[in-house]
């Protein structure tokens, strides 16, 4: 894995595999884009829709976000739960052109848009490849 400092003085650390509601994270977005609204608001639970620090994360944001996934073929954004990261995730997809995971990042807020970009197209070539080694057509 790759990484590098950013231009704050803080540094972001995760536990891999720590579990967090699809809510809060970009990849959460992409996941559910082979879904209707109704479908996404069954699955998720409505205590999901509670950031953090006990803000409510809007449902129709939430929702108006997935769209934009589903129609871009890529989620970006600033992190929900912390003002010190950007979220980039691109769908994984199977032979049926089913979102089975996804490839994501975590940078530094602060790139800029030249640098989003790039690495939103990287992003973007490495989950193509990827769901192509599964049969995926797109």
């Amino acid at each position: 894995a790759l990484s590098y400092e950013g231009a704050e003085h803080f540094k972001i650390v995760a536990d891999l595999g720590l579990p967090i509601p699809l809510t809060w994270a970009a990849s959460g977005r992409v996941l559910v884009t082979g879904n209707s609204d109704a479908e996404i608001l069954d699955f998720i639970p409505k205590e999901d829709f509670i950031l953090p620090g006990g803000n409510d994360l809007p449902i129709k944001a939430f929702l108006s976000e997935v769209a934009q996934a589903r129609r871009y073929g890529v989620f970006v954004s600033d992190s929900v739960v912390d003002r010190y990261t950007c979220c980039y995730a691109a769908p994984v997809t199977d032979q049926s052109q089913k979102c089975v995971a996804t490839l994501c990042l975590v940078t530094p807020r602060g790139d800029d848009e030249k640098r989003r970009a790039e690495l939103e197209s990287l992003l973007i070539s490495r989950a193509a490849k990827l769901s192509a080694q599964l049969g995926s057509r797109s």
